[in-house]
């Protein structure tokens, strides 16, 4: 059922400067075998190491995005094949949905933690749908930014460190090198990993540590020797990123952002993912046996909010709330595992909180980031004022659409003082929700219907959502 919601609220469409570069690196691997891809943004290539003499440049992110991509393309160009479609128009429709397998596995590893952490089966369920549909892990599925393929690995390495298996350090190896591959920031977690290795394995024999070992570098090994070698070919030096000497980290960002990234109106975790308020309570109610293993993955979080702090960019690009911090909040929503709704008050304000997270998700998930943003530009130009709230911006775009499909609204909807219209017909994909069924509709002349369609899928993901909810009678008693 989670899966229906994710892949009818998909977009169809890609739009991230991002997911464009490895598209282009992947396309470029599959049609000349080369990783040199052409400039996407001559401004953006000004950030980055120098194209080559052939005008050409390399993309600036992890290669592991590519790789994925890379049977997508396969599969395009088939269809291209067959229907004589743009490769591009095939290519952005079908990627556009590539986060959503990541995000079911993703799904069921944190299920799985919650049983681990003492959840009965029925409140692990409910805690994934409290994830699925009620914090931004919904608008990130249905987008294409790489953080929910990132959120998934994580939990597959948090899943596998608490079950304990046999093949522990294997899939660890595993799970661990697929991260930095997609994204290089992940070695931060090195020191850490090779300090639980040795703590896990100090009473072994030397039999043993070595067998281990073994099976902790099967993947990792093989990785971190391809990340040199492209890095090396593309830019002379093993640890050169890609990103230059512009692009860093420093203590400047994080006193700027550090506030901001936990309960802002434009990039707050907490304030665009309500529940994770009542979450953090559970912190305080962790049972003695459950400790060790909550200080793992709130060290896991707290390195990884740390490090996002010192990044340059606060916004993430065009994103929602807080993109950045996206992959962690699984992790921040397992407190609530802890806290026990066995009375009538305390069911009745989990229910209310997950509510109003959900209004948030459904706002994120049926709206365009782009057309967010350009309503926030033109209520700038229009008071000479500076609008600080995505959030609510978001809200209010999303129930002006349910009124009306034009791209077309009072700039008093949205709180200002101002009589103007702000007009965004110009831009096609801004008429009706942001779905793909609606964009597919605009594609082929019939707009008449995009708006009656963009409203059943509405009308069906409700009704979705709230059988979810009810389909266990929210028995959720500790």
């Amino acid at each position: 059922m989670l899966g229906l919601i994710y892949l009818l609220t998909a977009k169809g469409h890609i739009e991230i400067v991002d997911t464009e570069y490895s598209i282009r690196t992947a396309l470029s691997i599959v049609e000349n075998g080369s990783l040199l891809i052409e400039p996407t943004d001559s401004n953006a290539v000004q950030n980055f190491p120098q194209p080559t003499i052939q005008g050409k440049n390399y993309s600036p992110y992890g290669i592991g995005l590519s790789l994925i991509f890379i049977p997508f393309v396969l599969f395009s160009k088939i269809l291209v094949w067959l229907t004589g479609i743009d490769l591009r128009i095939l290519l952005d429709f079908i990627l556009s949905f590539y986060n959503i397998p990541f995000a079911i596995l993703g799904l069921y590893f944190f299920q799985k933690i919650t049983l681990q952490l003492g959840a009965s089966k029925t409140k692990s369920i409910y805690m994934t749908v409290c994830l699925a549909i009620g914090t931004c892990y919904w608008k990130y599925t249905v987008s294409d930014f790489s953080e929910i393929s990132q959120s998934c690995l994580i939990m597959g390495v948090i899943y596998t460190i608490l079950k304990r298996s046999k093949n522990m350090w294997l899939n660890l190896s595993f799970y661990y090198s697929c991260l930095v591959l997609i994204k290089l920031t992940y070695f931060i977690y090195l020191p850490f990993l090779l300090v639980y290795f040795f703590h896990e394995n100090m009473r072994e024999n030397g039999k043993e540590i070595r067998n281990n070992l073994c099976k902790a570098s099967i993947y990792f090994a093989p990785a971190c020797s391809f990340i040199a070698l492209i890095n090396f070919s593309r830019f002379d030096s093993i640890f050169e990123s890609g990103y230059g000497g512009v692009i860093k980290f420093s203590f400047d960002f994080f006193t700027r952002d550090w506030l901001g990234y936990l309960c802002s109106y434009e990039r707050g975790i907490l304030t665009f993912n309500p529940i994770l308020l009542l979450s953090l309570t559970g912190l305080f109610c962790i049972p003695l046996k459950f400790k060790n293993s909550m200080k793992i993955m709130g060290l896991t979080a707290l390195i990884w909010y740390f490090t996002m702090c010192f990044w340059v960019s606060w916004q993430g690009g065009y994103c929602w709330g807080n993109r950045l911090l996206t992959p962690i909040v699984p992790l921040l929503l397992l407190p609530l595992v802890f806290l026990n709704f066995s009375t009538l008050l305390s069911k009745i304000l989990l229910a209310l909180t997950l509510i109003g997270s959900m209004v948030i998700q459904f706002a994120a998930s049926f709206t365009k980031i782009h057309e967010i943003i350009e309503i926030k530009l033109s209520i700038q130009e229009l008071t000479e004022q500076v609008p600080l709230s995505q959030l609510w911006r978001g809200i209010e775009l999303f129930f002006l659409k349910i009124k009306s499909p034009n791209a077309e609204y009072l700039a008093s909807n949205f709180g200002v003082d101002v009589n103007e219209v702000i007009n965004l017909k110009s831009f096609e994909t801004f008429h009706g929700f942001n779905l793909w069924i609606v964009h597919l509709l605009n594609y082929f002349d019939l707009k008449k219907f995009s708006h009656p369609a963009g409203i059943v899928i509405l009308f069906i993901i409700i009704t979705l959502c709230f059988t979810l909810m009810r389909v266990h009678k929210i028995n959720i008693q500790k």
